[in-house]
């Protein structure tokens, strides 16, 4: 798999994680300004939308780095 997919989707699993936090912390009142959370929320966003991004790309060169000839797993796997 590629590592810079996997660790955008990271990223985005602790930006999730820290945006229930910030919840909890607003509902408390010890979080006042609400700019904190939209860019929370923005920024698991990007990390998603960058997590996506890096997927094909990742496949794409799997594919072509294969020797030639041969099928890698990845093409098995979509011929089937």
């Amino acid at each position: 798999e590629n590592m810079l997919a996997c660790s955008f989707d990271i990223a985005r699993t602790v930006a999730r994680r820290t945006e229930r936090r910030m919840i909890t912390l607003m509902r408390k009142g010890m979080i006042q300004n609400p700019h904190v959370f939209a860019y929370l929320n923005r920024l698991s966003d990007l990390l998603f939308v960058l997590s996506r991004y890096y997927e094909p790309v990742s496949r794409k060169l799997a594919y072509e780095q294969a020797p030639s000839g041969r099928r890698t797993s990845l093409a098995r796997k979509r011929e089937s």
